[in-house]
């Protein structure tokens, strides 16, 4: 007995098909307009999962707050060095949270579209690496990540995915629909199959679904397992789990 405004809502379907079927939705007398992608959660769903237009929405509103930033510390010291631990405190909180929001729904983008987050990060180090007392010879982008003992954005990506996985299981996030969308790996037979399989990782043919979060999460977390021997998914506490994913980060 939910009572709709129709003005406010809108028809829209995800699909692969490169010929969907079109049907119209009303409510009441009232046909809803069909829109080709949506803001829900403060994420930008398209009909295909591409994401290209939260990232495109992303960019925007990250460039506008490191523009904010880089202005305020240039007026705040017109001539001196500029500190780089509070320059880092406001990028983390203004400037790299926006980058970062709700990540592990569209991490799974296609490369095009993230590296452009991380040419923001890139044009955010060469500003602070000319501006410091310590700086870097090298502009390149590792350099300065190693300088300013930083890890990337892709790797901080990487972070995300296994922590909210984590917490999933141990019920730090409680949803029984995420927890039944995580199925553990059960061989038929004892092997010797390197590297371990925690998770099993569900068969996908396009890009969109191998990438996206039921099939990325599983294949991150057996990838990080295999080469982190000493964690324990289940026995570990957050505390522990999130040192040892926070070591791994750093070395990829």
């Amino acid at each position: 007995m939910l009572k709709l405004n129709p003005s406010k809502c809108k028809s829209f379907r995800m699909t692969l098909r490169t010929k969907p079927f079109v049907t119209q939705y009303s409510i009441g007398n009232t046909t809803l307009e069909d829109v080709e992608y949506i803001r829900d959660l403060g994420v930008t769903l398209d009909t295909k999962l591409t994401f290209s237009n939260h990232i495109e929405n992303t960019v925007r509103r990250t460039n506008r707050a490191l523009g904010v930033l880089i202005r305020s510390f240039q007026r705040a010291n017109p001539r001196g060095y500029i500190k780089v631990a509070s320059v880092m405190t406001s990028y983390f909180a203004y400037v790299r949270s926006n980058m970062e929001y709700c990540s592990v729904m569209w991490g799974g983008a296609a490369r095009t579209h993230t590296d452009r987050l991380q040419k923001i990060e890139h044009k955010f180090l060469m500003w602070l690496n000319a501006h410091c007392r310590s700086q870097s010879p090298s502009m390149a982008y590792d350099d300065l990540l190693s300088h300013f003992k930083l890890v990337s954005v892709s790797a901080r990506r990487t972070h995300h995915d296994l922590m909210f996985i984590h917490n999933v299981f141990k019920g730090k996030i409680s949803s029984s629909f995420l927890l039944q969308s995580f199925f553990v790996n059960v061989p038929c037979r004892t092997t010797r199959q390197l590297p371990l399989t925690l998770f099993n990782v569900p068969y996908a043919r396009v890009n969109t679904v191998k990438e996206g979060l039921f099939a990325r999460l599983p294949k991150q977390l057996n990838r990080f397992i295999g080469t982190c021997r000493n964690a324990d998914f289940f026995a570990d506490t957050h505390h522990q789990f999130r040192t040892k994913v926070r070591l791994y980060v750093a070395s990829l």
